[in-house]
């Protein structure tokens, strides 16, 4: 395997799910999000927003949550 990295440009490893599952943790920081907002956090954000990109996530949430944000101050924080 060291070998086949050494003659490598590039790797690609997904992590994610693999040896790591941070789903979990997504939930923690969309719960924390809201509760900083003063918003209840919906059974089903996780979920509707797990597919999207970071900037789709951030229109969809400022959309759905009446939020008034910047989509790229939320994807900072």
């Amino acid at each position: 395997m060291i070998k086949l990295i050494e003659d490598s440009k590039a790797v690609i490893f997904d992590m994610d799910n693999t040896i790591l599952d941070s789903h979990d943790a997504w939930g923690r920081v969309d719960e924390e999000f809201f509760r900083r907002r003063g918003i209840e956090m919906v059974p089903d954000y996780c979920r509707s927003v797990s597919t999207m990109s970071f900037k789709e996530a951030a229109d969809y949430t400022i959309k759905r949550f009446s939020i008034n944000d910047d989509p790229d101050k939320i994807i900072d924080e």
